[in-house]
């Protein structure tokens, strides 16, 4: 990720990213803890989840139909 930032960068420049296009990498101890997204990006990821859940749900409604035996 190319916006890397510690937890204490992160928090002094908190507001900034919040207004920022870009996806932020939050680091605590070298590890990456937690992202910054925009707004417009994850109300996308949320709609494309909810239309996986609704697809998953409707699936698993789904009653197969018993073929009908020949006699």
């Amino acid at each position: 990720m190319k916006h890397t930032l510690t937890m204490a960068q992160g928090q002094a420049k908190f507001a900034a990213l919040c207004r920022k296009e870009k996806t932020s990498a939050i680091t605590q101890n070298g590890k990456i803890v937690a992202y910054v997204v925009p707004h417009k990006w994850m109300a996308r990821l949320l709609q494309h989840l909810e239309s996986m859940e609704t697809m998953a749900n409707s699936e698993a409604l789904t009653i197969p139909r018993a073929k009908a035996k020949k006699t």
